[in-house]
C-alpha cells in the first residue's frame, strides 16, 4: 500500500517479512534491539555495501573521500552528497547510500561496483545484490550496537534518506539502464 514498505525483522533467531510504514519502523529502530533488513526490488537508490571478512580497526584516512570521488567520475552530473552508516563489531563495515541517484534494479550495481577500487581488506559486497536485502540505518542485530551515521547524528531526513526504496529526495540523476522515472 502507499506509504508501507516491506522489512524483514529479525528477532533472536526469527525471520519475518512484514510491511511497515517508516513512522513504525523508525520507532523499531530506535528500539535498538531488532535487526531489520529492507527488501530491495524495481528500481532503487545507488547503494554499496562496504565489508571486511576480517577483523581490522583502520581505514586510510581518506577513504571515504576517496571512494567518492571513484563513484562520482561515474555520475556525470552533481548530486546531493551521500549518506553513510558504518558497525563496527571487531570487523569494518559500512553502507553508502545516494539518496538521489537512482537504477533500474538493484543489481545494476554489479557492474557499477566492480568500477571501484575498495582498499584491502574491505570489499563490495556483491551479496546484497542478488539477495536484495539490506540492514536498515540505525538497526541493530541482536546482542549488538546499531549502524551509526558517519559525521552526524540521527535525524528522521537521514533516516529516510538513507532506505533505499523510499524516494524522499528529488531524483537528480538516473542511470543509463533505468529509463523509467520514479513517480
Amino acid at each position: 500500500k502507499p506509504g508501507q514498505f516491506v522489512i524483514i525483522i529479525q528477532d533472536s533467531k526469527k525471520w519475518k517479512y512484514t510491511c511497515r510504514t517508516m513512522a513504525e519502523i523508525q520507532a523499531l529502530v530506535l528500539d535498538n534491539s531488532t535487526c531489520i533488513h529492507e527488501c530491495i526490488e524495481g528500481p532503487c537508490k545507488l547503494f554499496f555495501d562496504f565489508d571486511s571478512d576480517v577483523p581490522c580497526h583502520a581505514l586510510p584516512a581518506d577513504f571515504i573521500q576517496t571512494i567518492e570521488t571513484q563513484i562520482s567520475k561515474l555520475i556525470p552530473v552533481p548530486v546531493k552528497s551521500p549518506i553513510w552508516f558504518s558497525r563496527k563489531t571487531g570487523k569494518l563495515s559500512f553502507h553508502l547510500v545516494y539518496p538521489t541517484v537512482w537504477v533500474s534494479d538493484r543489481r545494476v550495481i554489479i557492474d557499477i561496483a566492480k568500477q571501484i577500487c575498495v582498499p584491502e581488506p574491505l570489499k563490495i559486497d556483491p551479496l546484497v545484490y542478488q539477495v536484495g536485502h539490506l540492514r536498515v540505518a540505525y538497526s541493530s542485530k541482536p546482542g549488538q550496537l546499531g549502524s551509526e551515521l558517519v559525521n552526524g547524528s540521527f535525524s528522521p531526513d537521514k533516516f529516510t534518506s538513507g532506505f533505499i526504496t523510499c524516494e524522499s529526495e528529488p531524483i537528480e540523476y538516473t542511470f543509463p539502464q533505468a529509463a523509467p522515472t520514479i513517480s
